[in-house]
């Protein structure tokens, strides 16, 4: 049986595709995340007793379980959102997989 290792994945909605690509190069360029991965959405909302409907851009970021804390604080003070939805989900990955993504954050921040 392969080995799995635990990694977060982190889940931010954007306002749009220039944000979750800035904040997803600066969290990969400062070592805190591994790779992101970027995608249209449509979210539905309460805001201030509001149902809202907005296009919004997904940026998942996967990291370590010891990074998923600093690379928290980093994309709370680079979001333009008043509240930030910052989800930090559990998932697993093979050894190879994880043996890369350790590599890729041990090296320095570009």
């Amino acid at each position: 049986m392969n080995q799995r290792h635990s990694i977060k994945l982190i889940y931010i909605p954007c306002k749009n595709k220039a944000e979750a690509k800035s904040i997803g190069k600066k969290s990969i360029k400062a070592a805190l995340a591994a790779c992101a991965n970027i995608f249209p959405i449509d979210s539905i909302y309460l805001w201030q007793n509001q149902l809202k409907e907005d296009k919004e851009t997904i940026l998942l970021l996967k990291t370590t379980v010891k990074k998923t804390k600093s690379l928290v604080s980093f994309v709370n003070k680079n979001h333009s959102y008043d509240i930030a939805a910052i989800i930090s989900i559990d998932a697993e990955v093979s050894h190879e997989y994880y043996t890369w993504m350790k590599t890729t954050l041990q090296n320095n921040a570009l």
